[in-house]
């Protein structure tokens, strides 16, 4: 029986956390089984001094530091899910290659299998300036959903075609960039340039590794 990670970050605090998010750092930095993390190793140390430094500003009260600091918990606890995707897609179920990561290893039943495509993404513009909503159907098997923003929805181009004659717009441009991590199939997003066109794709992280990118849905921000 192939062999699983084993996170509980459920049954963590935001301090072991932190520390949990360093002992994977440091047991994968150089480690031959594990070339290319996604995330990069350096956004999860990031994630982790972010957390940290945010309890240390809550420490006095108060319910926005509080509020930052339980953001920034979020954000690191979704980065180390897709960490251990990651690791448990590249051990293929070998509970020493998941070990050798910091993390534990448990055995699980039956095969991984890789997320689908994510569909019906749907973009809402908010009332607020430079702010949008993003939704799309839950994925089956998916872990985390990436989600990746183009800036200049311009440099997309219309060029693939599907059975039903419909033309999909297919992403050209190589500056496409990661926003988010989310457990759930929504995502709302702020700070965005008023009357900027954006481009959005989402793909699945599950057990099995990475699904394929959705189909970019446009929108124009207010």
């Amino acid at each position: 029986m192939k062999a699983k990670i084993g996170l509980k970050l459920s049954k963590m605090s935001a301090d072991d956390k932190v520390e949990f998010a360093r002992s994977m750092v440091l047991a994968m930095t150089g480690n031959a089984h594990f070339s290319n993390p996604s995330p990069a190793l350096a956004t999860v140390a990031q994630a982790a001094t972010d957390l940290e430094n945010a309890i240390m500003a809550a420490v006095d009260g108060g319910k926005s530091k509080t509020a930052v600091m339980h953001a920034k918990e979020v954000v690191l606890q979704n980065i180390l899910t897709q960490l251990g995707l990651y690791v448990e897609a590249t051990a293929n179920g070998d509970a020493s290659i998941i070990l050798s990561s910091g993390a534990d290893a448990k055995h699980g039943a039956g095969a991984p299998q890789v997320p689908a495509t994510p569909a019906h993404i749907n973009a809402v513009t908010s009332s607020a300036e430079g702010a949008i909503s993003l939704d799309w159907d839950r994925v089956k098997n998916a872990r985390v959903y990436v989600v990746e923003q183009l800036d200049d929805a311009s440099t997309i181009q219309s060029s693939r075609t599907i059975n039903t004659g419909n033309t999909l717009p297919v992403p050209v441009a190589a500056n496409w960039h990661q926003v988010a991590i989310v457990t759930k199939s929504k995502l709302a997003l702020t700070g965005l340039n008023s009357g900027n066109k954006y481009a959005f794709r989402i793909y699945c992280v599950g057990a099995a590794g990475n699904g394929n990118y959705s189909t970019p849905v446009v929108i124009k921000v207010l």
